[in-house]
């Protein structure tokens, strides 16, 4: 073999013998004063390789001696001191070129070693790393890795690529620049290394590793980003996502979980084109799947269970600001399997801790940080004719309003004015019963959005203007609410009835309104249109906490300072009067709201309403709580006090009878002190 080689070039015979002197001495010491030998005899063996001529004997031979020398280089460059004198002496440029004449692996050893000592050389030194790179041997070494399966060589140089571009970002900079994330993103695939190396994991692990910090220094800057707006990148990415937070991970791969999520942080969370190729390459659902189902593999690790928490926060900020990219709103709403599961999160239910952290604050921040608001009213805009969308984005903004910090900001938006025209008869019943959800929750407390809903959006001066003012949102509301069949809406429409009294009767002078708007408000409140549907509320519903909040409502207008303005004060009119229809449900605009509705005559020996709250007071069957009974004895107690001598007898007719058995202490079932107290009261204030 030597005397073959020796014909080619003597000077392969002299590298065999230094490499083996080398391999017996302390090379570290030696290899700094035979390094020009080396690299001569190196050269040798990049000729013999490169020559067409040469036996497949002495191609072999020379890759071996090239394995060794890259070995004996590799080594000794692991010590920083060494790593000028290698770096300085051509090495970096002929190892190269070794990569470039082995790119098809005919030699995986030798590719090992001299991506080892590119890897080595590199570590901590930027002029090796800038040499590397003018050398051409960051592209060699992305050659050796798209040609190669081997997973010794997928994870020298997967290392050797991290140690270039550590903080360098010219190298990142090549990388992104000649498709490197393409050619690396095989190694992410999980089928590709991960579960087809099950019997050597720590390897392939590792080598995994490697490349997302790869991706990771790729992903700092501005200009690597705009690479990571590719298919090929995104989906053995997100897949990689799933895979090392299945319920076969282990902590092993919580390293990879993490550089995984840093990456999508940096490279989608305010990147449209990214957004848009997660959902279009179907990669949106593994992202549902890692929120909802990726736990930690040690359920004994608090401080690794409060890492995927927080791991969990970002991929939702991900999801969300998918969700909420311009070109992705109408397919993802359109997909009502998505939809369903997105609107899981936003009323998720205690008994899965890790995502009701995200629940809890996900509305505010929705709104908050991520403006979705925004996103939300141009979606309505232009849903025109577009069911799906419409209630998808309805039923989005009705989860959205129930925080209190979320409803000043959402009905600053005009989402009120815009949502109403979906209370019309022939909108379909999910919506509709999604926008009542709206108006219910934005009313809750928040006077300029019971505003809003009560006198509209915008103030009408003109004579002009006057006739062809679209109706209120109140409006609205009450003449669905009057048509409908659907108990549903009609439950939900009156509950939203209640809570724009309370906001508007509660109102503090101190709130951002005028006095005589919040006065306003009241008197338009306080008449029979409104009071009606409350009043059916509390006689024909079934539930107690239904007719509950009926009854504060009309206890709040009894009392309120704008029943005193009127001819007469509709409550005590309701309360008081024997017929079973009191009156046509006539809607008017709240603006001629001294209108009353004409009355129709079936008469009773008892106004409805009072029987119906007798028959809660009495609770003869047991079905009624203390709270609503006490409730309902305060609303009578102050109906008394409001009533002029005509009413109070009626009230007196008819309630001194029954509590006179409640308050026999011989009686059989007996009742609370605070209840009993309650029936005391109110009997006083009938004499």
């Amino acid at each position: 073999m030597s005397s073959q080689i020796n014909q080619y070039d003597s000077s392969i015979s002299e590298l065999e013998s230094l490499l083996s002197q080398l391999s017996l001495t302390n090379e570290q010491h030696n290899l700094a004063t035979t390094l020009p030998s080396l690299i001569y005899g190196l050269q040798s063996c990049k000729q013999a390789i490169s020559d067409t001529t040469s036996s497949h004997e002495i191609r072999v031979h020379c890759w071996e001696l090239v394995t060794k020398a890259g070995e004996i280089c590799a080594n000794s460059a692991k010590n920083a001191v060494s790593r000028d004198a290698i770096g300085s002496s051509g090495t970096i440029e002929l190892v190269t070129g070794f990569l470039k004449l082995n790119y098809r692996n005919e030699s995986p050893s030798s590719n090992v070693q001299c991506l080892r000592v590119l890897a080595n050389l590199c570590i901590n030194h930027e002029k090796n790393r800038q040499k590397t790179l003018n050398s051409g041997g960051i592209s060699a070494i992305l050659s050796i890795l798209k040609h190669n399966n081997d997973l010794d060589v997928l994870r020298t140089g997967a290392g050797a690529l991290l140690n270039a571009g550590l903080e360098y970002d010219p190298v990142n900079i090549e990388i992104a620049r000649i498709d490197g994330l393409s050619t690396l993103s095989k190694i992410l695939e999980p089928n590709n290394i991960l579960l087809n190396n099950i019997e050597n994991i720590d390897a392939a692990r590792t080598t995994v590793h490697f490349t997302t910090r790869v991706f990771s220094n790729i992903a700092s800057s501005d200009e690597g980003i705009k690479r990571f707006a590719d298919g090929r990148v995104l989906s053995p990415l997100i897949h990689l996502l799933s895979h090392a937070s299945s319920a076969k991970a282990t902590e092993d791969d919580v390293d990879i979980l993490e550089n995984v999520v840093e990456i999508l942080e940096n490279v989608a969370l305010d990147n449209e084109k990214v957004q848009e190729i997660i959902v279009r390459e179907g990669l949106f659902t593994n992202l549902l799947d890692y929120l909802e189902h990726a736990k930690s593999p040690s359920e004994n690790n608090e401080k690794l269970k409060k890492q995927y928490g927080e791991w969990k926060a970002v991929v939702l900020k991900v999801i969300v600001s998918t969700t909420m990219s311009d070109n992705n709103m109408t397919p993802l709403f359109e997909n009502e399997i998505i939809l369903k599961r997105f609107f899981g999160w936003l009323s998720i239910g205690p008994s899965r801790d890790d995502l009701q952290i995200c629940a809890d604050t996900n509305c505010v921040k929705l709104v908050h940080e991520f403006k979705v608001v925004e996103s939300l009213v141009n979606a309505l805009k232009t849903s025109e004719n577009n069911i799906k969308l419409q209630h998808a984005v309805v039923g989005i903004i009705k989860n959205l309003a129930i925080p209190v910090q979320n409803k000043s900001l959402i009905g600053s938006h005009g989402i009120i004015e815009l949502v109403s025209p979906l209370l019309d008869p022939e909108v379909i019943q999910p919506i509709q019963l999604g926008v009542i959800g709206i108006l219910k929750h934005l009313s809750s407390g928040d006077v300029l959005n019971s505003k809003r809903i009560i006198l509209g959006e915008k103030s009408y001066t003109s004579e002009t203007a006057m006739e062809t003012k679209p109706p209120t949102p109140l409006v609205r509301l009450l003449i669905l609410t009057q048509k409908t069949d659907d108990i549903s809406i009609r439950s939900e429409g009156t509950r939203t009835l209640v809570n724009l009294i309370k906001t508007s009767v509660s109102a503090a002078k101190t709130q951002q309104t005028h006095v005589l708007d919040v006065t306003t408000l009241r008197s338009i409140l306080n008449t029979s249109e409104i009071i009606r549907p409350i009043y059916d509320m509390i006689i024909e519903s079934k539930y107690p906490v239904l007719q509950n909040e009926g009854v504060i409502g009309l206890t709040l207008l009894v009392l309120d300072d704008s029943a005193k303005s009127k001819e007469r004060n509709h409550t005590l009119y309701f309360l008081t009067n024997n017929n079973t229809q009191v009156s046509e449900p006539n809607v008017v605009d709240p603006d001629n709201s001294s209108n009353v509705a004409s009355s129709s005559s079936t008469a009773t020996s008892i106004s409805p309403l009072l029987d119906s709250l007798l028959v809660i007071m009495v609770n003869n069957k047991d079905k009624y709580p203390d709270e609503i009974r006490h409730n309902v004895c305060v609303l009578l107690e102050k109906a008394i006090e409001a009533s002029n001598d005509s009413y109070k007898k009626y009230f007196r007719d008819h309630i001194k009878k029954l509590l006179v058995p409640l308050l026999d202490p011989n009686r059989v079932r007996p009742i609370s002190d605070t209840l009993k107290s309650d029936f005391e009261k109110l009997m006083q204030s009938l004499t």
